[in-house]
């Protein structure tokens, strides 16, 4: 059994299949046509990366790849179709793309071969066509939105590794309480005391809403957080006032434009840590994938979990 074998098993052991709801691998005809596609031949690894799954289903709730979600060949071929359009299309001076590691000072390659995505525009491609130092097969990161293109891991093989190191323990992780009750609490108070707050929550969105909602961003929050989104929709626009304590509550929509403008403003450079004004145990960054915006205030400010 290949080194690949044996770490893919263990990523597939650590997931639940029904929530991965990966597409059958690709016949060796298949590969075939694909190479031919792109215009290169893939290295042992690729092959054997795409012939064991075919990206995720649309039905699927949890990314494969820790916040990657896997991609179907007619999905990458759209998502390097695009890359190329993109890199012929506009003309950006080589000081002013934001790389690092052995990779092309380039928006786009032919030889970036993408497999999964992050939110709308972050892309994770096998590098065919390496810089000097760099390696055949090694993983990258692309931003369609922006002009980062950064080294990931010097090969598919060193990314599963570190991505199972930095999984949590299943019998080790912890259980947040369930946000039913506390919740339906503050409704009953609001509905008693304080009736047009509570009419301005908006409805609850659908299973579906919700699961397509966190694929496009890329996240996979606690079940109990899952559970919060459930449980409401957002204060609608006429809201007198913000359910907690000025915070308003987003809507779907809402969140997922705040997401993305968070992360975009982050990649545009980047920020002496001795500027950020920080308190408590959190992270000295700009912006994180992981901070998920919930509420605003009406100064711009946003409340992220």
């Amino acid at each position: 059994m290949t080194r690949f074998s044996q770490l893919w098993n263990r990523l597939l052991e650590n997931s639940a299949s029904e929530r991965l709801q990966l597409r059958p691998g690709a016949a060796s005809a298949e590969i075939e046509y694909m190479e031919s596609g792109f215009g290169f031949a893939f290295p042992p690894t690729v092959r054997d990366f795409f012939s064991l799954q075919q990206g995720q289903a649309e039905t699927a709730s949890q990314p494969l790849l820790g916040l990657w979600w896997t991609l179907s060949f007619e999905e990458s071929l759209e998502c390097w179709t695009r890359m190329g359009n993109l890199a012929s299309g506009q003309s950006v001076a080589r000081e002013q793309l934001e790389c690092s590691g052995p990779l092309q000072p380039a928006l786009g390659l032919r030889g970036w071969i993408p497999m999964a995505r992050h939110g709308i525009s972050r892309l994770l491609c096998f590098d065919l066509e390496p810089a000097e130092g760099g390696l055949k097969g090694q993983l990258i990161e692309v931003d369609l939105g922006g002009l980062t293109r950064r080294l990931v891991a010097p090969s598919l093989e060193e990314f599963l590794e570190e991505l199972l190191e930095s999984q949590p323990s299943q019998t080790t992780a912890l259980a947040l309480p369930s946000a039913s009750v506390p919740w339906q609490k503050l409704v009953d108070w609001l509905a008693k005391n304080a009736p047009t707050v509570c009419q301005s929550l908006c409805p609850p969105p659908s299973e579906t809403q919700l699961r397509l909602f966190f694929r496009k961003l890329g996240v996979e929050p606690p079940l109990a957080i899952q559970e919060f989104f459930t449980l409401q929709g957002g204060q609608g626009d006429e809201a007198p006032c913000g359910l907690f304590d000025g915070w308003s509550l987003l809507k779907l929509e809402d969140i997922a434009g705040h997401y993305e403008t968070m992360l975009d403003t982050a990649s545009l450079g980047e920020v002496r840590l001795d500027w950020l004004e920080c308190e408590g145990p959190v992270k000295p960054l700009y912006a994180s994938p992981l901070w998920l915006p919930i509420a605003h205030d009406h100064s711009g400010n946003l409340l992220c979990l």
